[in-house]
């Protein structure tokens, strides 16, 4: 009789109560391994993970709608156990990219270089016009509500 035990990087960890033997089967890969004990079983999986891994880095850049990390170009060296990915960026630096915000990149794609060049050249003349509009509601003459209410003190 087989009892499941837990899922464990997609292979389903079972204990064998005739044999008592624990094996795993992948639910994606055509691999099994079976073994005497739980642990084992389970390097035996990270193993074989690790050996048949072809995992090739490749490089995102931050979504131009995202606030954390737009245009920023970052490489992708790995993917952690728990699904995240490990980063370097331009000075060589390492760090993690948590789940949560893979959703502010994308694979890099060396066509949007000119649409970056173009997207920085609007928020130029944006701030540039922003400048103007507040420099322009400076040149109101105002006289204010408290200056008026003084002159007609109760």
């Amino acid at each position: 009789m087989e009892s499941l035990i837990e899922t464990y990087r997609t292979y389903e960890i079972k204990f064998n109560t005739d044999k008592e033997t624990f094996y795993a089967v992948s639910l994606q890969l055509d691999n099994e391994q079976t073994k005497k004990s739980y642990a084992s079983v389970k390097k035996a999986i990270d193993d074989f993970i690790k050996e048949n891994n072809d995992f090739k880095p490749f490089e995102i850049q931050g979504c131009p709608t995202s606030y954390r990390g737009s245009g920023q170009i970052l490489k992708v060296i790995g993917i952690r156990k728990d699904g995240a990915f490990v980063f370097e960026n331009k000075k060589g630096e390492k760090g993690q990219l948590s789940k949560y915000y893979e959703k502010d990149y994308m694979l890099y794609n060396p066509e949007n270089d000119v649409k970056w060049e173009y997207l920085a050249l609007l928020e130029k003349e944006f701030e540039a016009q922003r400048k103007r509009i507040e420099d322009y509601k400076k040149t109101f003459i105002s006289v204010g509500l408290e200056t008026i209410k003084a002159k007609y003190s109760i």
